[in-house]
């Protein structure tokens, strides 16, 4: 069996999900406070929301300072890796 590119149109779209977060006030209202410094937190974030989270704050008006995310595991580390090279498009 081989394995099939996935489709270039649905790639798109999971590319574009992280501006939809950005759509969301307070999603705003914390990346702004972290831009200043400030302490901001995200409830419920877990599994691939996590990279999508990150591809938000990667890509907001508001990044201007690097996003160091801590994993538990190489394994939790690649999985991370993989999962925000698919909502962002920013390469790795």
């Amino acid at each position: 069996m081989t394995a099939s590119a996935p489709n270039s149109a649905a790639t798109e779209k999971m590319r574009l999900l992280y501006q939809d977060l950005q759509a969301a006030n307070d999603f705003n209202q914390a990346a702004a406070a972290l831009a200043q410094g400030q302490p901001a937190s995200f409830d419920g974030v877990w599994g691939s929301s996590c990279a999508l989270l990150a591809a938000a704050l990667l890509e907001g008006e508001n990044s201007r300072s690097p996003l160091i995310v801590v994993c538990p595991t190489q394994h939790d580390a690649d999985e991370f890796a993989a999962d925000l090279e698919l909502f962002s498009p920013i390469q790795a």
